[in-house]
């Protein structure tokens, strides 16, 4: 095997549910993986770097990619490598001659249905041959005829294939109403889950112009569609389709079933398993895929088949890609037949349907409530257009019985949707002579039973409508603001002892790849101390063993809302929370983004991916992590709190989260109102709450929406095109321009030419004063000036002053370094510059982006983070104020003068408030509008300053991230984990530091170190009497320094995990102090194991 093996490159899969894709996917776990197929993995594994082995083996384990046998390690799946290997592609490589001509036969019989679109072939013929297909059916129910003993099961195989074949591909199905669409990708396809996603969202509407032969005329949905070729500028879909009663179709189910007799004909599937080593069906997934494979390229070689770019070469254009990959099977919906007891009025009812869908679709509002069929459309007509609408959309098909001529007050009515299996059940309530949507609840449960639920709901839905007198209450087609009612209970929570605790249940183990989580909070008070925690909801107490959860955290001074999905990672949302008033909160994870929102707004967002771990634990209400004290409990109310194993959209949200739910609404798992004086769960699920401690359950006014004035992140506060005007085409901040500039052509459209003394005034607003807060610049430069001088630094755009008692933000070209794009943050205490390492002055064109994100500070050139650096705790940048903002230029604090002038071409300047994401930087680079980026690409909001009252002292980490204060755990392969450096700050700003054995006490010994810096996020110190040094880089979660020891030539790669002190118990210690407790050999051995193990001088110290 080469020593560059990747597993997860080479991993094949067919189904494969339950396996952890993310710990397959984690670089850090490859070399685990890889001794795991080497047959050396057992408890003494040590990988270089990776620290953490133990806790890595057994999620590996819980993720079914490996397994103990004996005292060893090895892959949970079969690995096919070296002579297995060779042997399978021989075998392959015979089985598919023996089928090529029939192979032939199949592309003969295949071309005449073409209807000339002959680039179609390869996919065609994979959809009749591969799996999924017609031809796997019939081979493997053949297969089950002919073996009778052993696993002859295909579902969820797993396989390592090493090397794989080079024609290796595969299938991804969806399913509509409509029909079934099936999509062929290879390892050359560009992100194959997004053209999925993409096609799972537009289904319905990309198939209705399908089988109706007409345009996608939505500019949004054509666009999307189009991004992947599969409509053209048109809105025509260029996909290759087939009705299913067809010739054509019939034609290929017939070949499908002869190539699947045909492939069992030659295939010895016990053969191949004894070959392999594995069990009778995963040999057959494993060899019926080779074969074909080797099948399709054998073709290829003889000029029968075509191959096209997406299978042959790499890398490809994502339009070229999808274009030819799809094939389209429609299956029209037939009306219901008359055995389902569909009656004349009910076919009226399904046509009426069809014919103001239409005029919905087309855009039309439609308002009637004269029967619960109208009133249902009403509500459809009022949706956005989205998922949501496209999905109600789908149905062809509405039945609605008629209801009584004059139906009573309050009476309920159900509409269904779908034929002769219902797909969806929408219920509707009749009062003041019309009818009014409640809601819909999916085809799961049986509207009759739930009607208790959906009674009490109709009563609330009733008391927005309008009274027979006129009263001029909001109807309930008008949107109520939030009120308050004294009818209403609430959960009350101490923050010492109260909280609330469910018992785990099946339901609350049914997160994969989704979950939402929402609540209603007013918080009595929060933790004044820096990262403490007020836990709201979390599964898995144990310390550092969540699996998913939503708190508040102190961090920087302010308060933000977490929503963590455990080894997945944490979203961190800031926000200005303030004591006694009510927020609703929300967190969503769709398997790729997780999402947090804050009264029914978006405020922050991060890429994540992988399967949710959930264990057996039990929830946790208003209680977090044992290791803190007080156990992290939150001090104020709750209400309407929420768990769904579906990502809830931003709509859905807002359009319940001040109304009551019935409690039978599709993926709800758990739903507590407490409105009863109990905790019972109001969901199917019977996850009933047990209160503990002095947690109770009190009359409260009902949640209201409630947020501070403030400024809202995602929001483009300036953006000066340069468009032949210094304009801001975001807002009232124009500029105005000195000098003699020229106006040239630009990246976009036109831009400034700067020959050394001019700029753009563009004033002192007050917005681009941000204080603490988190801000992002980004702009198109051409240049070739050079040098570090001060006459040869290029000022792209600052805000404040530079020199002794300025204070600035600034984006310039040569700061410190020639050629560098550079961002420099001074508050006149602490300069901090973030510099890239790709030279900018070279006469092209380059994007450049720079922002604040908390503690730190991001440069990326042409899309790519180039250089960092780190914040001190607390840094603010509120003088900026003191002087204009400028293109081109800086003033000189000395003076008030302007100087370090740019020499260039300048472009399409733009700020936004908060950072944005590495997507959002793609997309700017990419031409995408700074409006829209703002929007959709903020991941987190300008900090302020939190409403916050004394709470009992956290254990918190000693200092933030950014900080290099505190106590930091050595882990080497050759220390393991008992030394400790200890860094504190000096009174003249310096930095001491010292090695000592992690359990301290008076006679430990100690090691000081020398020559101790932090800057820009890079620590360094120095063993003078060793010749010895340090260097390492902070990670961005400011918990961990990765880095190397050097000594005379030898390098070892070492690990600094920060350690949780009570900072209470710190105080600054001197160089003096670590000096006096050097004496004594007790525990030598112990303080210094990791100098004496890296420097390799055990023998003549110890």
């Amino acid at each position: 095997l080469p020593g560059d093996l990747k597993v997860s490159e080479n991993f094949s899969f067919f189904g494969s549910g339950g396996i952890d894709w993310q710990a397959l996917n984690d670089p850090n776990n490859n070399p685990i993986l890889v001794a795991c197929l080497e047959g050396r993995a057992d408890e003494s594994l040590k990988p270089l770097g990776v620290y953490d082995v133990k806790q890595r083996l057994e999620r590996l384990q819980r993720g079914n990619l490996i397994k103990k046998v004996g005292d060893r390690y090895v892959l949970a799946f079969p690995a096919v490598v070296g002579d297995k290997r060779d042997r399978l592609r021989t075998y392959a490589e015979q089985a598919a001659r023996q089928l090529m001509p029939f192979g032939e036969k199949i592309i003969a019989q295949i071309q005449p249905h073409l209807a000339g679109r002959d680039e179609m072939l390869y996919h065609v013929l994979w959809s009749v041959i591969m799996d999924g297909g017609p031809a796997w059916d019939a081979a493997r129910a053949e297969m089950n005829k002919k073996i009778s003993n052993g696993d002859t099961s295909t579902e969820n195989k797993a396989w390592l294939l090493y090397p794989p074949h080079p024609f290796r591909v595969g299938t991804n199905s969806f399913n509509t109403s409509y029909g079934h669409m099936k999509i062929t990708w290879s390892p050359n396809t560009p992100g194959p889950n997004v053209i999925g996603r993409v096609i799972a969202k537009y289904m319905n509407r990309l198939a209705q112009a399908i089988e109706r032969n007409t345009t996608i005329g939505s500019a949004e949905i054509k666009d999307a569609l189009g991004r992947y070729g599969l409509v053209d500028e048109g809105g025509k879909v260029r996909l290759y389709t087939i009705q299913s009663d067809s010739s054509a179709a019939k034609v290929y189910m017939k070949l499908g079933a002869e190539f699947g007799w045909q492939m069992m004909a030659h295939l010895d599937v016990e053969k191949v398993a004894g070959m392999l080593d594995v069990s009778s069906g995963i040999a057959f997934v494993i060899a019926y895929h080779e074969i074909c494979w080797q099948l399709l390229q054998d073709l290829a070689e003889q000029k029968v088949l075509e191959i096209p770019s997406i299978v042959a070469k790499s890398p490809i254009d994502s339009t070229d890609a999808y274009q030819l990959v799809s094939l389209t099977v429609i299956k029209s919906i037939s009306d219901p037949l008359l055995d389902t007891g569909m009656s004349a009025e009910e076919a009226q009812a399904i046509e009426e349907y069809r014919r103001i869908k239409e005029k919905v679709l087309a855009g039309d509002k439609y308002q009637d409530g004269s029967t619960p069929l109208h009133a249902v459309l009403t509500h459809l007509s009022e949706l956005e257009q989205g998922q949501t609408r496209d999905y109600f959309m789908g149905f062809d098909i509405f039945r609605a019985p008629l209801p009584p001529a004059e139906p009573e007050e309050a009476s309920l009515w159900p509409v269904y949707a779908g034929d002769k299996e219902l797909a969806d059940t929408f219920i509707l309530v009749y009062s003041k002579g019309k009818w009014i949507w409640i809601g819909n609840m999916g085809s799961n449960y049986d509207w009759h039973l739930a009607r208790p639920a959906f009674v009490k709901w109709a009563r609330e839905k009733i008391g927005q409508s309008v009274p027979a007198d006129g009263s001029g209450k909001p109807s309930a087609t008008e949107k109520q603001a939030p009120g308050e009612s004294t009818d209403n209970r609430v959960l009350s929570l101490d923050g010492k002892t109260g909280y609330m605790r469910v018992t785990d249940s099946q339901s609350l183990r049914s997160f994969s790849d989704a979950i939402t989580i929402e609540v209603w909070v007013k918080a009595s008070s929060f933790y004044a101390d820096d990262w403490a925690i007020s836990s709201i909801i979390r599964k898995n107490v144990a310390s550092g063993a969540e699996n998913f959860l939503m708190r508040f955290r102190n961090v920087d001074g302010g308060l933000c809302v977490q929503m963590g999905l455990g080894d997945l990672g944490t979203l961190r949302a800031p926000y200005e929370f303030a004591v006694n008033k009510w927020y609703h909160l929300a967190g969503t994870y769709d398997g790729q983004t997780v999402t947090a929102y804050v009264n029914g707004q978006a405020v922050a967002s991060q890429n994540l991916s992988g399967r949710l771990y959930i264990d057996n634990s039990d929830l946790y209400i208003g209680k977090g992590g044992p290791e803190y004290l007080y156990q992290e409990c939150l001090h104020g109310e709750l209400d309407e709190i929420r768990i769904w194993n579906v990502a809830r959209s931003q709509e859905q949200i807002r359009a319940a989260m001040n109304a009551s739910l019935s409690g039978s609404e599709e993926g709800l798992v758990a739903y507590w109102k407490f409105d009863d004086g109990t905790a019972r769960d109001l969901s199917s699920h019977g996850n009933d709450g047990q209160l503990n401690g002095d947690a109770g359950i009190v009359e409260s006014t009902r949640p209201a929406l409630s947020a501070p004035a403030q400024e809202q992140p995602g929001m483009l506060l300036a953006w000066w095109k340069l468009d032949n005007d210094a304009n801001d085409s975001a807002g009232t901040n124009d500029g105005t321009l000195h000098g003699n500039p020229e106006y040239v052509d630009g990246k976009v459209g036109s831009a400034i030419s700067f020959d050394g003394d001019d700029y753009v005034d563009c004033g002192n607003p007050d917005l681009l004063n941000f204080g603490t807060g988190d801000w992002t610049i980004s702009a198109w430069i051409k240049t070739t000036q050079s040098g570090i001088e001060d006459m040869s630094k290029g000022t792209v755009f600052a805000n404040g002053a530079d020199g002794a008692g300025g204070i600035r933000y600034t984006l310039a070209v040569n700061e410190g370094q020639t050629g560098s794009i550079t961002l420099t943050a001074d508050d006149d205490k602490n300069k901090v510059q973030a510099r890239s390492s790709t030279a900018v002055n070279d006469g092209a064109w380059h994007h450049v982006v720079v922002m604040r994100k908390a503690g730190q500070l991001h440069v990326y050139v042409d899309g790519v983070l180039d250089g960092g650096g780190y914040l001190p705790p607390g840094y603010d940048l509120s003088g900026t104020s003191g002087q204009n903002a400028y293109i081109g230029a800086i003033t000189d604090n000395d003076d008030g003068s302007l100087y370090k002038y740019f020499v260039g071409l300048i472009d399409e300047v733009c700020i936004i408030r908060g950072s944005i994401d590495a997507d959002g930087v793609g997309a700017l680079f990419s031409g995408e509008d700074p409006a829209t980026v703002a929007q959709t690409a903020v991941i987190a909001r300008p900090a302020q300053a939190a409403v916050a009252q004394a709470r009992p002292r956290q254990t918190a980490p000693y200092g933030p991230p950014g900080s290099i204060e505190g106590d930091w755990r050595i882990v080497s392969d050759q220390a393991g984990q008992v030394a400790v450096i200890k860094i504190r700050s000096q009174a003249d700003g310096t930095l001491s530091a010292a090695v000592v054995a992690e359990v301290d006490n008076e006679t430990s010994p100690a090691m000081p170190l020398n020559k101790v810096t932090f800057e820009n996020g890079k620590l360094h110190f120095e063993m003078t009497a060793n010749q010895a040094f340090f260097e390492g880089t902070m990670k961005e979660d400011g918990l961990t320094i990765e880095g190397q020891f050097r000594q005379q030539g030898q390098v070892t790669a070492v690990v600094l995990k920060r350690m949780d002190i009570d900072r209470s118990q710190v105080t600054p210690a001197s160089q003096e102090q670590f000096q006096d407790r050097t004496g004594g050999k007790s525990n030598i051995a112990i303080a210094l194991i990791l100098v004496l193990a890296l420097a390799g001088i055990v023998a003549g110290i110890v």
